[in-house]
Parts: C-alpha cells; sequence; structure tokens
C-alpha cells in the first residue's frame, strides 16, 4: 500500500511527509531530504504524451528490457522484486527500488543499494530519494529530477559523504545527461516507431508494449 502522503509544489521543489516509507521502515521525506548529504536536480524534455511517459514509469521492467534490446551503455539488469524492482548496473552499482507515491504529475522512488564504482574513492551503501516533478504541454512533458541520498548515520559517515558530495554530483549529472540521450532514441521510436520496436518483443513484454501504446488510461 501506498503511503499517506501530503505535500506542497512551490516552483518545482516539494514539502512532503509520509506515514510509511516502504522496506518495511517509516520515512519522513521532508527529514530525509533536509538531511541529505547528496543533492541533485535536473530538468528536461521527454517528447511525448504525458499518458505515454507515465505508463513508462509505471513498468521500469519494460523499460529495462528495451535499453537492452537497444544494447546501451551500461548493460543494466532490471528485475522484478517484491513491490518494486531491483538493479544491476555493472559499473558497481546494485540496488531496489520501490515506488512510494504516484499521481499524474508527481513521482517519488526510493532507493536502497551499493556502489563500488572507481569513479569514486570508497564503497557507499545507503538509501536515496529520486523525486519527479512534471508538468505536460501539447505531446511533451517537462520533467524535474531531484535526487537526494541520505546523511548518513554516525559523524564519520556524513563527514565522509559531505567530502565526496561534489563528486557524487559530477558523477551522477554524468550519467543522467548521458542516458537521457539514449532515453530520447527510444522514446522516439515508441512514438513514431513502434513497428521497429514490436518484432524484437515476445511474451509479457510484448503484451506490456502493446499497453504502453495505448492513446487513453
Amino acid at each position: 500500500m501506498k503511503p499517506i502522503l501530503t505535500y506542497l509544489g512551490v516552483t518545482g521543489s516539494l514539502l512532503l511527509i509520509t506515514v510509511s516509507g516502504g522496506y518495511g521502515a517509516p520515512l519522513n521525506i521532508d527529514e530525509f531530504i533536509s538531511n541529505a548529504s547528496i543533492r541533485y536536480e535536473k530538468t528536461f524534455t521527454i517528447d511525448a504524451p504525458i499518458e505515454l511517459w507515465n505508463r513508462m514509469l509505471d513498468n521500469p521492467v519494460l523499460v529495462g528490457k528495451l535499453w537492452d534490446l537497444y544494447n546501451f551503455i551500461p548493460q543494466y539488469r532490471v528485475t522484478a522484486k517484491g513491490a518494486g524492482v531491483h538493479i544491476l548496473d555493472p559499473t558497481g552499482i546494485e540496488g531496489d527500488l520501490v515506488e512510494i507515491h504516484s499521481d499524474v504529475f508527481t513521482r517519488i522512488f526510493y532507493g536502497s543499494g551499493n556502489m563500488n564504482n572507481w569513479h569514486i574513492p570508497l564503497s557507499l551503501k545507503g538509501k536515496a530519494l529520486f523525486l519527479i516533478k512534471q508538468t505536460a504541454d501539447e505531446g511533451q512533458v517537462t520533467v524535474i529530477l531531484s535526487i537526494f541520498g541520505e546523511g548518513g548515520d554516525t559523524v564519520v559517515t556524513r563527514l565522509l559523504l559531505k567530502a565526496v558530495s561534489p563528486l557524487l554530483t559530477y558523477y551522477i549529472n554524468r550519467r543522467v545527461t548521458r542516458n537521457l540521450a539514449d532515453f530520447e532514441k527510444i522514446v522516439d521510436d515508441i512514438v513514431h516507431k513502434p513497428e521497429k520496436i514490436r518484432p524484437m518483443m515476445s511474451g509479457r513484454f510484448l503484451i506490456d508494449f502493446e499497453r504502453l501504446l495505448k492513446t487513453n488510461g
């Protein structure tokens, strides 16, 4: 069951309060954001109707399959796990992601995982919030993606995270920017050339892909 959520949207940012955050532990989103050591925000545009975009957000396993079929790098592996998904990134990032709030214009995902990447001078284990605030206009969606990494549960951890925060933010921005460039190719084919993708699908993925193409709800 998704949490009871109260939020106030102010120029693309969110003030949030929740009574349950998934993973069996209470989560106060407002507190999590206030204490975050890692903060990142990026605005981008998706050239697709918001209904289609939201159906993609609803089915990360299908999106992971599409990413795999296009042979984009890195070769993410996305599999269903409980109420969410498990994501394996061969560059050294692995974790679980669950959606804790969903409406037409707002999505919130809560993640828990590990990072052991040569770009980062230490191994990290922790949780993160991914907030998606979006608006629709004439077949396009303007998306504000905000990422918050937890502040750490000890003084030493907090100091380490603060020290590597600029490096992590740089790495996140580079990854998001590169992934979006490839992701736009998938979205363009879904919108304009679905017949290119359809023959590559079978079984459950084909059924989900046909649902993705529906023009209504």
